[in-house]
């Protein structure tokens, strides 16, 4: 008769805990999978976020507007200041002579400012005359150029003052007086002071002396001189003015820059001062240039301008 396995209690325990206990393993193995793949998915999602955000944030075109350009210059450097443009993320700015037109400019800096929109020019000349265009740029492209802004750069002021000094002449006035019999002999007086043509017209801010009335008992009298040159004066507005002088240079007139540069003479030597328009009182007796070497006006013995027509 044949025998039968009969299975150990205790194996039929163990083998049905074993069964009991597969899904909690398989789910074990599941949530440490499951561990090891989220930051990857979170990674991948979070990749996926940003990719969309760029392509919302993506410009479809140009930026669509022209900055409007302000300028401020000196003898050496001129500044360039605009107001944002809307989807711009970078500016490039085209500089060119004077005399040059768009398609001659190059591109002088292309900047993305991150707080004030502006550019200084350091690479400039004194004297000279510059045109820039800014244009507003994006990922996709560049947009309209602003309208040209033109810009002359001021004379440095050691020019400005050697062309006043050069254009100067010496004005010398002589007053004499004598007894009409000459028994007393015959006292003078002198003073010199700077001349300048200016448009055409020859002034010094000169005072002139006071030679007195000539009478029967007592002779008074003035000389001019102007250089070497015999020459007679007048007084007009406060100023002295040359009649009968040989050909003398020129001085431009211009209106005041926003500083100037006054210039008179001390005991033969030159003395300058950078003033403004509300500069109050100007140095007394000086010649008033502003910053492209042209005269503004004469001052008097107290300070006060005396412009010169434009």
């Amino acid at each position: 008769m044949p025998k039968f396995f009969r299975p150990n209690p205790i194996s039929l325990a163990l083998a049905g805990g074993a069964i009991l206990l597969l899904p909690f393993a398989y789910l074990a193995g599941w949530l440490g999978d499951l561990g090891r793949v989220q930051p990857a998915l979170s990674a991948l999602s979070q990749a996926r976020q940003n990719l969309a955000w760029q392509a919302s944030r993506r410009p479809q075109e140009p930026p669509g507007a022209a900055p409007t350009v302000q300028t401020q210059w000196t003898d050496s450097t001129v500044t360039l200041s605009w107001g944002k443009i809307p989807h711009a993320t970078s500016y490039t700015i085209y500089r060119a002579g004077g005399s040059q037109s768009l398609s001659e400019a190059r591109v002088l800096a292309q900047i993305t400012p991150r707080s004030a929109l502006s550019y200084t020019d350091a690479a400039v000349s004194p004297g000279q005359a510059y045109s820039y265009w800014i244009a507003a740029d994006n990922a996709v492209g560049e947009g309209p150029l602003s309208a040209v802004v033109k810009v002359h750069t001021y004379l440095s002021w050691n020019t400005v003052a050697q062309i006043g000094e050069s254009a100067a002449r010496t004005l010398t006035e002589v007053t004499w007086s004598k007894t009409a019999w000459g028994i007393l002999g015959q006292t003078t007086k002198s003073q010199s002071a700077p001349a300048w043509n200016l448009g055409g017209t020859i002034f010094s801010a000169m005072t002139p002396m006071n030679a007195g009335r000539s009478t029967w008992l007592t002779q008074h009298g003035t000389r001019w001189n102007l250089g070497a040159t015999p020459v007679t004066a007048t007084v007009r507005l406060g100023m002295t003015v040359v009649s009968g002088a040989p050909h003398l240079p020129s001085l431009a007139s211009g209106k005041a820059t926003q500083e100037d540069l006054a210039l008179w003479n001390v005991n033969g030597r030159w003395a300058t001062a950078l003033v403004s328009p509300s500069t109050t009182p100007l140095p007394p007796n000086a010649l008033v240039l502003n910053a492209y070497g042209a005269a503004v006006g004469l001052t008097g013995a107290v300070g006060s301008l005396q412009p010169i027509s434009h």
